[in-house]
């Protein structure tokens, strides 16, 4: 067993003595579901990522190798705690002042109901007038997607001088694109000279995602949008399953069949001359649009940002795949919530 492991194995048996009462998004997950009075509760689903580390601990050793700082590495360390032990017993360092300092700053940012109509898990969008990178944005969404997009800057990484990041003039690509949030920051930061190419799939963000722009035409005109999704192939036959941002892909049949492409076929399709940045969150299919996205990542290098948590496996197989690809990156990783959800994976090759 690696010097890693070990000290994942002896801090699981530090923490689970805690109790951290303070430490469940009652915003992200409303009341809790079970009755936690035995503070020494062990949970099945921990169980299983006791097993998941044992079985898989040559593939985290290795991520814990390639992460390029200490920081990652650290991440990667207190995430893998988290599975193990949950919210119970560990509290992930993000869960301080300024994290919920923010989260209230982004309710304070609505202005008016929003003129959307849409429902979903957080219940009525709202309006919100956002001040980011010099632009004064509206944005019909949830107070979530204002506090990590704009106020988080998830997907901004910035870390002892090391930046991966849209930047002035970049061709980017924002595989998730959900009410636009994302597509309207990218455009923000890149400026007249770049480009987005957003791609969501969920009929009912896509209708929100183009109110969204209307609202912000000086950014519109920066962001192209495609309905297709993202996988290894566009031969593959998929189909959308749930509603709103948690809606998935998968091979069994549903009443919304979904139109694939591929990265790589867009470039060629659309004769893009460059990709500068790739965004993914696309609901546990980031490692198959990678796959189709290879003779780009090859040809232009792009930095990177793809979520790493949608699946048990992404914590591992996205980081080897990448590395795999040998063509310099350095891997980091960041993390922008109190629970499990939004791990990123940031690439760049350092020249």
């Amino acid at each position: 067993m690696s010097q890693f492991i070990d000290d994942i194995i002896n801090a699981f048996y530090v923490n689970i003595h805690n109790f951290q009462e303070d430490n469940w998004d009652y915003e992200r997950f409303q009341t809790l579901s079970k009755d936690y009075t035995n503070r020494h509760i062990f949970i099945d689903s921990y169980s299983y990522y006791l097993k998941f580390l044992f079985q898989n601990q040559d593939n985290l050793q290795q991520v814990h190798e390639i992460l390029a700082d200490s920081e990652s590495k650290n991440w990667l360390t207190n995430l893998l705690l988290f599975r193990l032990v949950g919210h119970l017993h560990f509290k992930l360092p993000t869960n301080n002042e300024q994290h919920w300092r923010d989260r209230q700053k982004a309710r304070e940012m609505i202005v008016s109901e929003s003129d959307v109509d849409y429902s979903g898990i957080f219940g009525e969008l709202q309006k919100y007038a956002v001040s980011f990178e010099n632009q004064h944005i509206t944005i019909d969404c949830w107070s979530g997607n204002v506090a990590w997009t704009f106020l988080f800057k998830q997907y901004y990484f910035i870390r002892n001088n090391v930046q991966i990041c849209p930047e002035p003039g970049d061709y980017v690509i924002d595989a998730g694109a959900c009410f636009g949030d994302t597509a309207i920051a990218f455009a923000s930061t890149i400026g007249s000279e770049g480009k987005v190419f957003s791609f969501e799939i969920e009929p009912h963000n896509l209708d929100v995602f183009c109110y969204n722009l209307m609202q912000n035409e000086d950014l519109a005109e920066r962001v192209v949008i495609s309905d297709y999704a993202l996988t290894d192939s566009s031969e593959t036959q998929i189909y959308l399953h749930g509603e709103g941002p948690g809606a998935n892909i998968s091979n069994t049949p549903s009443e919304i069949p979904i139109a694939t492409t591929t990265i790589d076929q867009l470039v060629y399709e659309k004769s893009i001359d460059r990709v500068d940045f790739i965004k993914m969150d696309i609901e546990g299919a980031e490692l198959s649009a990678l796959h189709g996205a290879v003779e780009t990542i090859r040809k232009f290098r792009p930095k990177l940002a793809i979520s790493i948590y949608h699946r048990p496996n992404d914590i591992f197989d996205i980081p080897i795949f990448i590395h795999s690809l040998d063509i310099g990156y350095q891997l980091y990783i960041d993390h922008y919530t109190i629970h499990s959800e939004e791990t990123v994976l940031y690439a760049k090759v350092m020249e």
